[in-house]
């Protein structure tokens, strides 16, 4: 490796993790066996190729969230799955006022959170609604524009008229 490129690698990881935790990095792996340092890598690719890294699991999709609810009744099933992706693409619930509403509304009171983190919650809470409650919300859903708020927005700035 060439001494410059190694330099600029070594500058790197100072700026990134700051001048302390690389010393301690270093002298770690100067108090380890080459042998012990090889054996924690080969730990390490295995955990990750087998999926088991340390990182947070990836959340759950729509699909796994709704069957994991086991509902009963086909139909109530396919009803939450439909609503449950329209919210995940932003045509259910499209604002969180409207989402912290439907929770509230239901007795889940839930602090700010994002769409994504709040995905769980809005399908257990239309996992508990009759299938009429739930045509009523999928209709009404589906009647909302198919444009996106963003969409509808931009064009009321730039002066367009939206057919």
């Amino acid at each position: 490796m060439n001494p410059d490129l190694l330099d600029i690698e070594v500058r790197l990881l100072i700026v990134k993790y700051g001048r302390d935790r690389v010393l301690d990095a270093l002298n770690r792996f100067e108090q380890s066996s080459l042998a012990e340092v090889e054996s924690e890598l080969r730990d390490r690719e295995k955990k990750k190729r087998n999926g088991t890294s340390s990182k947070r699991a990836a959340s759950a999709s729509v699909p796994d969230l709704v069957a994991k609810l086991k509902l009963q009744d086909e139909a109530r099933s396919s009803l939450v799955h439909q609503l449950a992706q329209m919210y995940e693409t932003g045509r259910f619930l499209t604002s969180g006022s409207d989402i912290e509403r439907f929770l509230a509304a239901a007795g889940v009171h839930q602090s700010k959170t994002s769409r994504k983190a709040a995905l769980p919650l809005v399908i257990k809470v239309l996992a508990s609604r009759q299938e009429t409650e739930l045509r009523t919300l999928l209709e009404a859903a589906s009647q909302g524009s198919d444009k996106s708020d963003y969409f509808l927005l931009a064009h009321q700035i730039i002066g367009k008229q939206v057919k």
